[in-house]
């Protein structure tokens, strides 16, 4: 059963957690509206989500840059915030303690803001993409276009930035698709102390932000995304700019980041993934990493929404666990326990997984 929610209007009093059911269960909370007696559209895809800590909150970051913030429970939008970075990449990433939000504003700056309200707190502009917070909340780390900084959560002030070194000739001729080193992500892992860095022109980095130093990965260029598993210990890369190579790689970093070993351990070197899905979350327990078909309707017009998947796959075997048809998969999240999923695109979603095993 799907549901379209219109900004204004909300579900007109039906609960959403009403229509969420077992199994593979569907609420939609997508924006429609009517022109006219007979004219229909969707407003601008949802291309991030996010759950409020306490999971009473979806936020949804849309295509044009509108963020909405929905209620889980009375299925209705609480507040609204126009014109922030339209198009992407941009995120909206809560603060462990559920009171302020990060955004990502018009020219990508970095806004915090009221989780519930979404009034300004304070804007760095040309901060970057939020991507994550320290566990205690007081830090944020961001990527932008060659550069990724920590920034105080309170004040907005830098702390430390990364600047990648200006590009040679050569190199660039080398890579005419070269978009400056814009990092896509910065994510914090456990301790606080190391960052995963992800951008398209470079293999995957890790940066102590502490010490300034860099640990490269041996991966491939090309990936633009990755996903860590909520203990923060395990990572996966996999989604290429081009929609041109297959499969991800998963990292375990618990001995590095115990100061073991000088560089975390490939536990899955090339896990399957088709072409058309980005990696977007790894379950709690830290065995199935969750991806999701990202090629948008309009490159994949012979493809129906009912052969759209979000996946479930074992890291250990590369095993199909889980296949859900979804439609275009515009960003995931889990929930903390792992049984229930939020999805954007073109109709922002919730399921009810039950156990994902």
């Amino acid at each position: 059963m799907q549901m379209h929610l219109d900004r204004r209007s909300g579900f007109a009093g039906i609960s959403l957690a009403a229509l969420l059911t077992t199994g593979v269960g569907v609420a939609s909370v997508a924006a429609q509206s009517e022109v006219g007696a007979s004219v229909t559209y969707i407003d601008p895809p949802v291309l991030r989500v996010a759950w409020s800590p306490d999971e009473r909150l979806v936020y949804g970051h849309h295509m044009d840059g509108t963020v909405d913030v929905w209620s889980v429970e009375g299925g209705v939008p609480v507040a609204t915030l126009r014109d922030q970075q339209p198009g992407g990449p941009f995120a909206t990433v809560p603060s462990p303690d559920g009171r302020q939000v990060a955004l990502t504003g018009a020219g990508y700056s970095t806004v915090m803001a009221d989780a519930g309200t979404l009034e300004e707190i304070w804007t760095v502009p040309e901060g970057g993409v939020p991507s994550s917070f320290t566990s205690d909340g007081t830090m944020l780390a961001t990527g932008g276009y060659g550069v990724a900084r920590i920034l105080d959560s309170a004040t907005g002030q830098v702390v430390k930035e990364l600047t990648v070194p200006e590009r040679s000739q050569e190199y660039l001729d080398e890579h005419p698709k070269y978009d400056g080193d814009f990092f896509f992500q910065a994510e914090l892992l456990a301790g606080d102390q190391w960052v995963l860095l992800i951008t398209r022109d470079a293999p995957p980095r890790l940066w102590d932000w502490q010490s300034g130093d860099i640990v490269e990965l041996d991966y491939r260029i090309g990936d633009m995304a990755a996903a860590v598993s909520p203990d923060r210990t395990r990572f996966a890369v996999g989604g290429d700019a081009d929609w041109a190579v297959e499969g991800s790689r998963i990292w375990d970093a618990s001995s590095f980041l115990a100061g073991e070993s000088t560089s975390p351990e490939v536990i899955a070197a090339d896990l399957p993934r088709t072409v058309n899905e980005t990696v977007f979350a790894i379950t709690p327990d830290g065995q199935q990493v969750v991806s999701g078909w990202t090629t948008p309707p309009f490159l994949a017009p012979d493809v129906p929404p009912s052969e759209m998947y979000v996946t479930f796959r074992d890291i250990a075997t590369g095993e199909v666990v889980r296949q859900i048809p979804t439609g275009f998969v515009g960003g995931l999240k889990l929930s903390a326990d792992g049984q229930r999923m939020v999805k954007g695109g073109m109709q922002t979603q919730l399921y009810e997984l039950g156990s994902t095993e």
